[in-house]
């Protein structure tokens, strides 16, 4: 069994009261009806506003839901019967109208909660709520990506999303595809070196491994050898060494692109798709 890393994360005070531009946007987002995906019209309406209104109501909305959440789901929150889809929903929208400094700390900030939240939150569309998200706002924030992925103490289902990101981001941008490929390796040669002091999750380790093979930058074997031979990886992720220096020289080409969808609309109708809505 890989050993898991103990969710350590002590976050910091978030608001406790909602100010929004658009007060509308937050109540429709917060009907239970809405949770598993906006119909096309509702989506119209609120990509209608202000782009720069937006995003102040769309970072301003999670930011206070996360706060009235990181530490329990309470009775009052939702009775059973409440889901709301808030989070979810406004990263989402966030993508459109968000920028890389203040709408990416959000993103981030989102990874950065509790496996009861992200349970809650984000369930089983953490890579579909993300990937897409982090590609259209993180292209000129690598280095904050990166400072993120090394985050010890974090909740590993979510922490490796970032590894997806950066991954599809080549592809989505292939402009971007030396510097992503260089993240990926100073990321490898840091967790290499940490681990030989600090206990790793060895399967969010494995977890990375995977998007280097996906990346198909066989130029990063040296790194993910020494990333096994550390001890850091678990093999029951990724397979061994010597499986995965087959599989990152031989696979065949998979343009990830494929897999997501990057505006608002089809992004709902993903999520109304998968949940059968």
């Amino acid at each position: 069994m890989a050993k898991i890393k103990e969710y350590a994360y002590k976050h910091p005070d978030y608001p406790k009261t909602l100010e929004m531009e658009n007060p509308w946007v937050g109540e429709e987002l917060c009907k239970p009806e809405n949770a598993l995906g906006l119909k096309p019209a509702l989506v119209k309406r609120i990509q209608a506003l202000p782009a720069e209104s937006l995003r102040k109501d769309l970072e301003h909305l999670i930011m206070y839901h996360v706060g009235l959440t990181c530490d329990e789901i309470s009775e009052e929150y939702d009775s059973g019967d409440r889901f709301n889809g808030v989070i979810g929903s406004s990263l989402i929208l966030l993508a459109d109208v968000g920028n890389g400094e203040s709408s990416l700390d959000v993103v981030l900030e989102v990874m950065r909660q509790s496996p009861d939240f992200s349970e809650y939150h984000i369930c089983d569309i953490g890579d579909d709520l993300f990937v897409p998200t982090i590609c259209k706002l993180g292209q000129d924030h690598l280095d904050k990506l990166l400072a993120y992925a090394k985050e010890p103490g974090l909740y590993g289902y979510l922490q490796c999303h970032v590894f997806a990101a950066v991954r599809v981001m080549a592809f989505y941008n292939p402009d971007l595809r030396q510097p992503n490929v260089e993240w990926f390796r100073e990321l490898l040669r840091y967790y290499a070196d940490y681990s030989q002091s600090h206990d790793v999750d060895r399967e969010l380790m494995g977890l990375l491994v995977c998007e280097v093979v996906d990346l198909h930058a066989p130029e990063l074997l040296p790194e993910v050898k020494a990333l096994f031979d550390a001890g850091a990886v678990h093999e029951g992720t990724s397979g061994d060494y010597k499986s995965v220096a087959r599989d990152i020289k031989k696979r065949g080409f998979e343009n990830p692109l494929t897999n997501y969808s990057f505006n608002a609309e089809a992004r709902f109708k993903d999520m109304r798709d998968f949940y059968k809505e």
